[in-house]
């Protein structure tokens, strides 16, 4: 479903609305339109620590065509504010899509973020730069 949205100006939004399914995540979701989590519950003034309901209305937030996210809320991160990072250290049997998924983040970020491409291999005991909003990976589930 669109939603038409008219500000001042005559500036025209087109904003989808996502049903929430049985079964789906925040993750799930956020792939299915190409954006993060973060701005999926920006949009929504939500958490991700939220329970998903099926049936629920979600605002998707619409691309600009320089890839940028628009939303309704319009904030901007104040100025000179830096998104904070930690470090992990790789365990055995971590993958890059597990370690990427616990985080909201994709593993083209998580790889971005490290310098690794798409042929790199974990090692136990490697260490990987992560967003602060980390859980514990060893009781988090998938």
């Amino acid at each position: 479903m669109s939603v038409l949205i008219c500000s001042a100006g005559s500036v025209f939004l087109s904003a989808q609305v996502h049903t929430v399914e049985k079964g789906e995540t925040f993750y799930s979701i956020s792939k299915k339109y190409g954006i993060t989590v973060d701005e999926l519950c920006k949009e929504n003034s939500i958490t991700q620590n939220d329970v998903l309901k099926a049936g629920q209305k979600l605002t998707i937030p619409s691309k600009n065509p320089d890839g940028t996210v628009s939303s309704k809320t319009q904030d901007s991160p104040a100025k000179g504010s830096t998104r904070k990072f930690d470090t992990y250290t790789v365990q055995k049997g971590d993958t890059f899509y597990r370690i990427a998924k616990i985080n909201n983040i994709t593993v083209e970020e998580l790889q971005s973020l490290n310098g690794l491409k798409n042929d790199s291999v974990l090692k136990a005991g490697d260490k990987l730069k992560i967003p602060v909003t980390i859980v514990d990976t060893d009781t988090a589930s998938l």
